[in-house]
């Protein structure tokens, strides 16, 4: 039923609301543990309102299909382009680490966008941080996810060496945990991403520290919502569960050694408080000799591919496709 609720509705639910118009995400978090996952608030990006607004997508077909895991069936989507170019990508979405599904927004677009461009995609859900399920469950979701994918690259149709691993917002962070995780795995037991795609991943225990003033000057340039500081460290601590979690290099992957980790690309947007954490990782990575680039999209807020309907939106997903492409290249950045 709350997955039904209108938006004007969940904020009189939630009882009140941040300088931002949505509610904390202590409420937010309430809304979750109630129903499971958070509403969808924005009719125009169902599937069915993607495809009347992209109609070249209908071009791409897809299948659910489940994945085996530690903790139960993992819920997984493989998207097969109409002319495959042998790359592929393990794709994560959003969501705070308490809502989003297969079917959100910068789940089911991208995915649909990259397969049109060639490249095979395997959308990956995963546990939400709700009803006492903390780090590593989301973790281990996302890595049971990858290991399937790579075990059944060849018949996905993806090139030796050629599949990529990456994702949106929480996704990023998660994508990148697992990276980490997949580098310390016993060697040749897993196979390692090609490379990283980060959309503006959450990737520190708190943020990374932003400039005095950054806030209100991002508040008053957009009517997207601008995540707080008091939020982020609520979204932090609800993921880990304890304590000791916020320092764990796999759950917080700006955490710990960064060195041995694939070629990344971090894509950033101007007007997102979660923009630092996205530019401090590329540049630890760098100094850890880690070819990384950044792209910072002008203009947008933070996960703008879960509102395919702005501009932004595009800007940001052909920043991804160009790279996965090989239009240019992390190393000669």
């Amino acid at each position: 039923m709350l997955g039904r609720i209108a938006p004007n509705l969940l904020i009189r639910i939630a009882g009140r609301t941040t300088e931002a118009g949505i509610p904390p995400f202590v409420d937010l978090l309430r809304i979750a543990e109630l129903s499971g996952n958070l509403p969808a608030t924005d009719p125009s990006s169902t599937p069915a309102a993607l495809l009347t607004r992209f109609p070249h997508l209908a071009e791409v077909t897809f299948e659910d299909v489940v994945v085996p895991g530690p903790h139960g069936p993992v819920r997984a989507r493989t998207y097969r382009p109409p002319h495959p170019n042998g790359i592929g990508l393990v794709w994560v979405h959003g969501g705070a680490f308490i809502g989003g599904d297969l079917d959100r927004a910068d789940a089911h677009w991208p995915s649909l966008e990259f397969a049109h461009r060639g490249i095979r995609v395997v959308s990956l859900d995963y546990r939400h941080a709700v009803r006492g399920v903390h780090y590593p469950v989301p973790s281990d979701d996302v890595l049971a996810g990858w290991r399937w994918a790579a075990s059944h690259a060849r018949e996905l149709g993806v090139a030796p060496g050629a599949l990529h691993l990456g994702g949106s917002s929480i996704g990023g962070n998660l994508a990148a945990g697992v990276a980490k995780r997949l580098r310390d795995s016993r060697p040749g037991t897993d196979t390692i991403p090609a490379g990283l795609v980060l959309v503006t991943p959450f990737l520190h225990p708190f943020g990374a520290p932003w400039p005095t003033g950054m806030l209100e000057r991002m508040r008053a340039a957009t009517t997207n919502a601008v995540v707080s500081p008091e939020d982020l460290t609520h979204m932090a601590w609800n993921y880990a569960g304890r304590r000791s979690v916020l320092d764990d290099p796999y759950a917080f992957p700006a955490n710990g050694d960064l060195t041995g980790l694939p070629p990344t690309l971090v894509i950033t947007e101007e007007i997102d408080t979660i923009r630092t954490s996205g530019e401090d990782f590329a540049e630890r990575l760098r100094a850890a000799d880690v070819p990384a680039v950044v792209r910072m999209t002008p203009g947008a807020a933070h996960s703008s591919m879960s509102r395919p309907a702005e501009p932004t939106a595009q800007v940001t997903l052909d920043a991804v496709a160009e790279h996965l492409l090989g239009r240019w290249s992390p190393r000669a950045a």
